[in-house]
């Protein structure tokens, strides 16, 4: 399969496993596809009164990224080299909505991706996840090591 293709798949997977983690803590998930805008979704905290959903107001923006890079990660931790023009939109101060980047770190070996079963749906590996915001401004460089806290079950 081109490797094109596979970014594409990585990126769907992604999304998919990130939406899952969302729905299940209970908020609204909402992709955004206009692309190089520094965001991907975004997640609304939802409350409940008297047994409806109450928008809360409170959200959080997301910027998602997946590698398959399992040599650059640890259970604490996983490592992404981004794009420079990518980790400055991350960093800014946000005077409203705060911004996260996740990765979804995923098995080098693409038939190890996702699996179904009749009792279940596997989709392997985790999302790791930081908040970029305030870290110093790089001006003279291509890319950017990043580290990325987890895993972790909720977000």
């Amino acid at each position: 399969m081109a490797p094109h293709y596979d970014t594409a798949m990585m990126e769907g997977l992604s999304r998919a496993y990130v939406r899952a983690v969302v729905v299940r803590a209970g908020c609204r998930y909402k992709d955004v596809w206009e692309h190089d805008i520094g965001k991907d979704a975004e997640i609304d905290y939802v409350d409940w009164i008297d047994g409806k959903p109450y928008d809360t107001g409170l959200q959080l923006r997301l910027q998602i990224k997946a590698t398959s890079q399992e040599s650059k990660h640890t259970p604490a931790e996983v490592i992404l080299d981004m794009q420079v023009d990518h980790y400055r939109k991350l960093i800014m101060k946000s005077p409203g909505v705060r911004i996260i980047l996740i990765v979804f770190d995923m098995p080098n070996d693409r038939e190890r991706w996702l699996h179904t079963e009749v009792d279940g749906l596997v989709l392997r590996n985790c999302a790791y996840w930081t908040s970029l915001e305030g870290e110093e401004n790089l001006s003279n460089a291509a890319t950017v090591r990043v580290k990325s806290r987890g895993p972790r079950s909720s977000m």
